[in-house]
């Protein structure tokens, strides 16, 4: 994408993150959008950013209406990625918390002296367990 002036680009980029199809069609349809917006501002050199807003709408307008053409089963495709990404971070943060408090738990039990005392009778051999205070 050749952007050539700061109001193309702040105008393209607003209808780029607002667009949710895959990344090979975002880029087609920004790259045949991107030539009219420069065939517009070629004939129109002193327009800025409100004149864009006029002629072709806002970025909200623009990408509403390329979904609208989009199959709507790409997009519940991506959003069903984005649902499945979504839930395996949060089962991969929830595993590493009960990592860390289980190696926690663990470090505790150790520094406390977690520990059995047994007393043997040499003669006899009767072996008696102390009880330990907590």
């Amino acid at each position: 994408m050749q952007v050539t002036t700061k109001k193309e680009k702040r105008y393209l980029k607003e209808i780029e993150n607002l667009l949710i199809c895959d990344k090979k069609k975002k880029i087609e349809i920004l790259n045949s959008f991107e030539n009219e917006v420069e065939n517009f501002l070629n004939s129109n050199p002193e327009a800025d950013y409100e004149e864009l807003l006029e002629i072709f709408g806002t970025p909200q307008e623009v990408a509403q209406e390329i979904l609208a053409i989009e199959p709507v089963e790409n997009i519940k495709k991506r959003i069903n990625v984005a649902k499945w990404i979504k839930l395996g971070i949060v089962i991969v943060l929830i595993s590493l918390l009960s990592y860390i408090a289980l190696g926690l738990l663990d470090a505790h039990m150790a520094h406390r002296g977690y520990f059995e005392e047994y007393i043997t009778d040499c003669e006899t051999g009767e072996v008696w367990q102390v009880p330990v205070d907590k």
